[in-house]
């Protein structure tokens, strides 16, 4: 085993000599070309565009985030895993960005970790946490959650419309992507072809408090879950969020908890155990100049 570690060692020592005597050094991930500015007002849709998998590889759109949103997105941490002053929830940015081809989404990820730091000055770093959370676990009589099937004729969005609608009257969602639906009192997310860290995401997000996919279902399912809203964009009864003040509280929906049980089979148990946080040291509200 000694002898081992010394030739890892020596391997390590070696490949270091080399790139220092070519003058090389492993390359910096970064964007071909970005655009950073604050928002001025909302004028889409609040969610990143574009990137490896999508229509438009070669180009990302970050409209309207906050800093915690960028920083969720590149680091891929739920909302109640970011940590840092109240700045970073209020002040909103819009960034384009080209994308080198080729590159995967991780990297993406990563180009918008350099791009962060180099604009806004950011340094951030991880701590691991015992907090509450939630265990994503199946329900006693069984998951009812679908594998993803390919539909050979799947509905056609009508002209104008970015999804297609099913019988239902309600948005179907493309493989690969998740809908979030929002009426007075009610909240409906659909979704195709995901895996459930994906809806573990969303639960965490809605009940401000980590939740871990214990389930042991693998591969990608389809599924559609309505529920009263609660957690962080919760209301009191009768009034309005102030985030989306057409939601109120005013509702025959289930709550989240008895909507995860009985439309989906599965169940939140309460726990406490290690989470992974990232804290915002430091960084600057007005990004540098493109």
């Amino acid at each position: 085993m000694r002898r081992a570690s010394v030739i890892v060692g020596l391997t390590g020592l070696l490949l270091f000599a080399h790139n220092s005597v070519r003058g090389q050094a492993p390359a910096k991930l970064e964007f071909d070309v970005a655009t950073v500015k604050p928002a001025a007002k909302l004028t889409g849709a609040v969610t990143p565009r574009g990137g490896p998998g999508s229509a438009n590889p070669e180009q990302v759109n970050y409209t309207y985030l906050s800093m915690k949103n960028l920083l969720m997105t590149a680091y891929g941490l739920p909302i109640n895993q970011v940590s840092g002053p109240s700045w970073i929830d209020s002040e909103r940015y819009d960034i384009t960005a080209k994308v080198p081809p080729g590159a995967t989404k991780e990297q993406v990820n990563v180009m918008l970790q350099n791009l962060l730091a180099d604009r806004f000055k950011l340094a951030v770093h991880r701590e691991t946490k015992d907090l509450p959370l939630y265990e994503l676990v199946v329900a006693k009589n069984g998951s009812k959650i679908k594998p993803y099937v390919e539909d050979p004729n799947p509905p056609k969005a009508e002209p104008g419309k970015p999804f297609a609608t099913g019988k239902d009257g309600n948005p179907v969602p493309r493989p690969g992507s998740l809908i979030l639906s929002m009426s007075p009192g009610r909240r409906r997310v659909t979704a195709s072809k995901q895996p459930l860290s994906k809806l573990a995401e969303m639960l965490a997000a809605e009940l401000g408090r980590p939740v871990v996919d214990k389930t042991g279902l693998l591969g990608d399912y389809d599924y559609s879950i309505e529920f009263l809203p609660e957690g962080p964009n919760a209301a009191p009864p009768g009034q309005a969020t102030g985030l989306r003040p057409e939601i109120s509280a005013d509702s025959d929906a289930p709550n989240l908890l008895l909507a995860v049980q009985e439309q989906l089979g599965l169940r939140l148990e309460p726990k406490k155990g290690p989470v992974e946080i990232l804290i915002f040291d430091q960084g600057e509200k007005t990004p540098t100049e493109n």
